[in-house]
């Protein structure tokens, strides 16, 4: 600072721009001198004062061109710098940034004071950005592990918890980028406030947040407040004119007792992750030492599937729905199995939460759909022109925006008349978006396809939602068929079921009905139509004819033992 002692006493010379002063100073400083010394030289010299005058007017003649020229030149130096100040001052002026300088100062002291503040925000910036996302606000991955790595040196005990929105990928499929990461906000506001105000909340990327817990003490205390905050994460998120429930899962991994470094708990609390999409039907998990095994586990499955579609690994079995009034087999359901080079048949429970965690139930569930019409079709050809077949689908498939015209593609290409499908969709996967729901039920009834919910009443969804949506049947789940015929609960809510859908003017079938007692219960209650192992298991397409066959023999038989 000693050094700018000289510049402080120029920049008193306020009347003066810095040009100004440089100017001043390069003719000071280097042409009187100059002129001094060539004035007594000739003073000196001359044996008449007219030749001295003569001298110096000389003198000082060539000594202003030569100052024309070099302020000239100094002028050319000194723009770069004068463009600079000005560009910086304009810049912070635009933006209106704090830390302007008050009073006179000339270019060169603008441009210090400016360079200065801007530096110092840009610092900020930088660390602004390298630490912190810009979607959310939030720490990013870098701010987690750093602040993970500060718990660790003070020896700190805490849990780090992994947060996934599990519909983040599809609503950008469905909607847009914008509707993804509003609910992305609305989720971390509620983290936010939901959690101690010494949590360390971040965003790890796409649709997972992770935060940090202090002093958790044992898992029980750690598990309430993970519950605690998912029940207030989980409500609608309003996005414009839509209500989006976000699907929550929660991996936890504890330091020291899971992993001493921030790397390996982010690992360890993403195979917690893991395993809740395993599981399927809990959303925390904490970590444990199966859980990598079941992380690896899974990825294999992953790798399997998708060369299990390249393979064409996959097969069709077929339930048989028979109508009991009737007396016969009025269509089936089409249920995927998976026939693994070395696992053999593999049950769709085994793959399918795989394939749709990992984005696989897409083009898997497309496989079945075209399989199902092409067996229809083959159906046709062997006389089986009555039969329906039902076809589920994911809540994946159900929110592909070109689902109506893959449907209607692979109809038109088999040569089957829509009438034919049924549509299966979850009572939870239906309510997840009523708006989508009803108008996608609606596109696929004005196709002519049949829509019907399976699972009810396991789901919560609102009565008031329901009566709005167009579909034909609704499926009772098998929790509530199984010993219909001895739990009252069961036939309480089986009967308001059948007369629910007496009501709405739908077909009803009763799924899993394994006990001849069970059908008797519902059958006069109201119900029927049937699927099951008491009619059948699931067959082959090669035996699904002859399977049929027999069921209307048998149903034949016992209606005429009835009547």
């Amino acid at each position: 600072m000693g050094r700018l002692w000289f510049y402080d006493l120029m920049s008193r010379a306020g009347w003066l721009s810095y040009r100004g002063k440089i100017m001043v100073m390069a003719f000071l400083g280097v042409h009187v001198p100059l002129l001094g010394v060539i004035s007594y030289y000739a003073f000196i010299a001359a044996t008449d004062w007219r030749d001295a005058v003569e001298v110096v007017a000389a003198a000082l003649a060539a000594t202003l061109i030569g100052t024309g020229v070099t302020l000239l030149v100094l002028n050319l130096l000194l723009q770069p710098v004068l463009m600079t100040a000005a560009g910086l001052r304009r810049y912070r002026l635009e933006r209106r940034l704090p830390g302007l300088p008050v009073g006179y100062r000339d270019e060169a002291g603008m441009l210090m004071e400016d360079a200065e503040q801007t530096l110092g925000e840009l610092d900020l910036a930088i660390e602004t950005m390298a630490n912190h996302d810009p979607v959310t606000g939030l720490y990013n991955r870098r701010g987690l592990i750093k602040g993970i790595g500060d718990r660790i040196l003070a020896d700190q005990r805490f849990a780090l918890c992994k947060l996934r929105i599990g519909n983040f990928d599809r609503l950008i499929a469905t909607f847009d980028l914008g509707t993804a990461e509003a609910v992305l906000r609305g989720v971390a506001r509620r983290a936010t406030a939901a959690l101690p105000v010494d949590a360390l909340v971040s965003r790890l990327g796409g649709g997972t947040l992770g935060f940090v817990i202090d002093q958790p003490g044992d898992v029980h205390a750690i598990a309430r407040r993970i519950v605690a905050t998912h029940a207030s994460l989980q409500a609608d998120i309003a996005v414009g004119a839509l209500d989006i429930k976000p699907e929550l899962t929660f991996g936890v991994a504890i330091y020291p007792d899971d992993a001493d470094d921030a790397t390996a708990l982010l690992d360890n609390a993403l195979s917690a992750l893991t395993t809740v999409d395993a599981a399927g039907n809990q959303p925390t998990m904490f970590f444990s030492p199966t859980a990598r095994e079941v992380a690896r586990e899974r990825f294999s499955t992953e790798q399997d599937l998708r060369r299990a579609l390249q393979d064409d690994e996959f097969t069709l079995h077929f339930q048989p729905v028979v109508d009991l009034v009737a007396g016969r087999t009025v269509g089936a359901e089409a249920l995927v199995r998976w026939q693994h080079p070395e696992r053999g048949l593999v049950p769709p429970a085994a793959f399918i939460p795989v394939a749709e965690a990992c984005g696989l139930i897409e083009p898997i569930g497309l496989w079945v759909f075209n399989a199902a019409c092409r067996q229809l079709r083959h159906w046709s050809d062997r006389g089986l022109d009555g039969l329906s077949l039902a076809v589920n689908l994911s809540g994946r498939q159900f929110a592909d925006p070109a689902l109506i015209d893959r449907l209607a593609r692979a109809i038109a290409e088999n040569g089957i008349a829509p009438g034919r499908i049924e549509i299966e969709l979850t009572e939870t996967a239906a309510m997840a978006d009523v708006g989508r729901t009803r108008d996608v039920f609606g596109e696929l009834r004005r196709l002519g396809i049949a829509v019907a919910i399976d699972d009810f009443g396991t789901g919560y969804s609102s009565l008031s939602y329901l009566k709005d949506l167009p579909f034909d049947r609704l499926k009772i789940d098998r929790q509530f068929v199984a010993d219909v015929h001895r739990d009252p609960s069961n036939q309480a809510i089986c009967g308001a079921l059948i007369e629910l859908t007496r009501g709405l003017g739908i077909s009803v079938l009763a799924e899993g009905a394994e006990h001849a007692a069970e059908v008797g219960q519902l059958q006069a209650q109201g119900c029927r139509l049937f699927q099951g192992f008491h009619f059948s298991r699931p067959v082959t397409g090669a035996t699904f004819v002859d399977t049929v066959a027999q069921l209307d023999r048998r149903l034949a038989a016992e209606r005429l033992m009835i009547h």
